[in-house]
């Protein structure tokens, strides 16, 4: 005759890890079929104009640029917003990582504050556009091209606890 004790320790045990798995393995299927791509291009302006059909539809768009051109790029990967900007000398194509990388990269550090001429408000649309490896895509960033305001200084503050004022609109961080 089985005991009690083997019974619940059989429930307890072998059905609840089943049960577990099963459950783990349904919710990436949800969460795959809820966002089959986790990758979305949401905009491309070029110099505040909507031109996202066109960069779609254009394999040579870069071309049809002005070297004083701004092309600014919205992009989402997994439900987060990001942003980068380019002229027609230093394109980025999209997308600008691969999914491996973007899927899993870790910045060693991160901006944790940025406060431009004492305004705090600025901080998150500059931190979209630092990307998902919070390294503004390698390059040297002007804030007033993305901000669209005059800059006279900036302060910064890292993960790390680091703390910066820089005088003038040039920022680079983590490349």
């Amino acid at each position: 005759m089985v005991g009690y004790s083997n019974v619940i320790e059989f429930f307890m045990v072998d059905v609840y890890n089943m049960l577990f798995k099963y459950y783990v393995k349904m919710l990436a299927v949800y969460k795959l079929l809820k966002n089959p791509l986790p990758l979305q291009l949401e905009s491309v302006k070029r110099n505040g104009e909507d031109v996202t059909m066109q960069y779609l539809s254009q394999k040579r768009f870069c071309d049809t640029l002005k070297p004083d051109d701004v092309v600014h790029v919205h992009y989402t990967f997994d439900n987060k917003s990001y942003r980068y900007y380019y002229r027609k000398d230093e394109p980025i194509e999209f997308p600008p990582y691969s999914f491996e990388r973007m899927r899993t990269v870790k910045p060693e550090k991160k901006m944790a504050a940025l406060s431009v001429d004492d305004n705090e408000e600025v901080f998150d649309l500059v931190k979209e556009y630092a990307g998902p490896c919070e390294n503004f895509y390698g390059k040297e960033v002007n804030l007033e091209t993305i901000l669209n305001m005059d800059v006279s200084g900036f302060t910064l503050i890292d993960t790390k606890g680091k703390f910066s004022q820089i005088q003038g609109s040039i920022l680079r961080f983590n490349s």
